[in-house]
């Protein structure tokens, strides 16, 4: 039997500490660039903290969402249609090609029904920001009634009798 380590030959050691000090001044280079640029160009560098992911914005639940595409819209009939004809829908990439190649008439129908999904889309996300400044404002938004709170009376007329 050789002398040679369970790993490999000695060498791939020696080679994979290199290899690690070589990619850590690389790094490093890199840091030193980037705070050089924005020294430059007058801007404060701020490096994320290493090994930590930066957290995505949470989206507000109660923001309306985005209406879809002309094309979409054409995609969603599309596998409903298929689906009604017990067939698998069709893939992305012939639903592109039929949408590119369809006449106007068809085109104009769900461009006329994005355009009414897209007018409901602007007339919630007003209300929406008008609630949203309401609310930031400091004072609360006002009070919607619930059913259970509205007829008070009658729990009162069952308490007294």
């Amino acid at each position: 039997m050789s002398n040679e380590s369970v790993h490999g030959p000695p060498d791939a050691t020696a080679m994979a500490v290199t290899f690690a000090k070589t990619i850590g001044r690389i790094a490093d280079f890199a840091v030193d660039l980037a705070e050089q640029l924005h020294k430059d160009l007058g801007l404060e560098y701020k490096p994320a903290p290493h090994g930590k992911k930066t957290k995505k914005s949470v989206r507000d639940p109660n923001m309306p969402k985005k209406p879809k595409t002309a094309f979409f819209l054409y995609c969603d009939t599309e596998r409903e249609k298929a689906k009604e004809r017990g067939e698998n829908p069709p893939s992305a990439k012939d639903m592109a090609e039929t949408w590119k190649n369809a006449d106007d008439n068809v085109r104009a129908q769900y461009s006329n029904e994005q355009a009414k999904l897209k007018e409901q889309y602007d007339k919630d996300m007003s209300a929406y920001n008008a609630g949203k400044h309401h609310s930031q404002s400091g004072s609360p938004p006002p009070k919607r009634e619930s059913p259970d709170t509205s007829s008070g009376s009658e729990d009162e007329e069952e308490n007294a009798q």
